[in-house]
Parts: C-alpha cells; structure tokens; sequence
C-alpha cells in the first residue's frame, strides 16, 4: 500500500540541511513509480551533484512504497561525508572504480540501474581519461547490466544557448 506523502515547500530554504530534506522527499508520483518496480535499485555515480538526494529520494520512496528493495549508491566517494550520510537514510553505499572490471564485476545485481557518470570537463588536457569513462566504462556497465533496465543521465547542468 502506497502511503501519500505532501511536498510542503517554505517561503525560504535556511540551510543546506532544509535545501537537501526538500530535493530528497519523494513526490507523490514517484512513490507509486516506484510501488511498480521489482527488485532493487544500482545508482552509478551516486557520488555526484545529484546523486546523493536521488538516492535519499529512492530509499524514503521504496519505503513508502511499502518494498523492501534496496538502493546502491556507488560511486568513487571523493566527497567522504556523504557515505555516512548516505548510510544513515538507509542507502547501500559501495565504493567502487567502476573503470575496474572486477570492480563491475562484483557490483550486486540489480533489476533497475540508474546511470550518471559521464565525463565533460577538462576533457582536452586527459583524452584517455574522457574515453575510459565515455566509452569503456559504459561498455563494462551495460555487458554487467544486460538484464537490467537503464536510465541514463547525461548532466544535472544548465548551459546557455550558445552559436554553433
């Protein structure tokens, strides 16, 4: 049974703690998404700019849901304070260089993978780096994941229009 949940949004956000309880509660509508869902959750890159509150947001949602999956966060974790954090709503951290294939290959298996590593910056002064995480890093994820459904995001960033 799906338990309803309200977004109640303040005239303004106080600090990082009241900005990160916001961008992790789940709507209504991503509670009864994930109500549908079988098995457990593989977050790659879940030590990034989004990461983090996704997977607070997925673990509270399950929850709500009234599943027992689990949620994966993975990722290298060079920003440490986020794995206690992360630990401490639920999620499943492991720290894992994903461009290691024994590193994918001990990953848990999952039904769902959601997918954000992508590398953009800095890209011209390391192009072997760029290509492992681009195009190697993928290829051992999805050979890992065949069985699994995707979701991939390319970036959390916003650019401005510029001329071609």
């Amino acid at each position: 049974m799906v338990k309803e949940t309200a977004l109640v949004f303040p005239e303004r956000i106080e600090n990082e703690e009241e900005l990160d309880e916001i961008l992790s509660t789940p709507y209504p509508e991503t509670v009864q998404d994930v109500a549908s869902l079988e098995g457990d959750i593989v977050i790659l890159g879940a030590g990034g700019k989004i990461g983090p509150s996704l997977a607070i947001m997925a673990t509270k949602a399950l929850r709500l849901a009234g599943k027992e999956s689990k949620v994966y966060a993975v990722s290298r974790f060079t920003r440490h304070h986020l794995v206690e954090k992360l630990k401490k709503h639920g999620v499943e951290v492991i720290r894992a260089d994903l461009s290691e294939e024994d590193e994918v290959r001990d990953l848990p298996d999952a039904e769902n993978l959601i997918f954000m590593i992508g590398r953009k910056f800095g890209t011209t002064a390391v192009p072997e780096e760029t290509w492992v995480t681009n195009t190697y890093l993928p290829a051992l994820i999805a050979k890992k994941y065949r069985k699994s459904k995707f979701i991939i995001f390319s970036t959390g960033n916003v650019y401005p229009p510029v001329k071609v």
